[in-house]
């Protein structure tokens, strides 16, 4: 899923939860077998956001608290670096996973990560806290189901030699 959108008609978005996956049967080339997901990746690009927000420490961890809120997820620990002569990078630790923001004050970009496991937690929501914290007029969302083949037979684990 891509949304392309401007602030105030994100507002209205209503987060999504994880859909059930299809793909096709192995024997049954037409038939789709149904496969869950463990988890939704979204991938949130801001742009145009205030050089001051995106250059502060401070700021940036806030808004993952609030995206962390947002999401219904539990908040383990945050961290960060800031940058010389700008810029910012921050990490929400989850017990569902994880939220990430690496900020170019300069360009006034910022790139997220949210990932969260679990049907539990609302990544969209999280992401559009994001949006809102970094006062952000226009930005780029997409969502990636991961984990949609665990119904496969699972590989051998690999040793040493079979990396060389």
């Amino acid at each position: 899923d891509t949304w392309c959108r401007v602030s105030p008609w994100a507002a209205r978005l209503r987060p999504r939860r994880p859909k059930l996956l299809r793909r096709r049967c192995a024997s049954h080339p037409l038939l789709p077998e149904p496969v869950t997901t463990i988890g939704s990746h979204c991938i949130l690009e801001i742009y145009d956001s205030p050089a001051r927000l995106l250059d502060d420490p401070q700021a940036v961890i806030e808004a993952l608290q609030a995206a962390a809120l947002a999401a219904k997820a539990t908040l383990l620990q945050t961290t960060h670096h800031r940058f010389e002569p700008h810029g910012v990078t921050a990490l929400a630790l989850l017990a569902e996973s994880h939220i990430s923001v690496h900020t170019w004050p300069e360009r006034g970009y910022a790139a997220c990560d949210v990932f969260t496991c679990g049907e539990q937690t609302l990544p969209e929501a999280a992401c559009m806290a994001l949006v809102e914290a970094l006062q952000c007029p226009r930005y780029s969302l997409r969502r990636v189901p991961r984990g949609g083949e665990l119904s496969a037979p699972a590989e051998a684990p690999r040793t040493d030699s079979d990396w060389t």
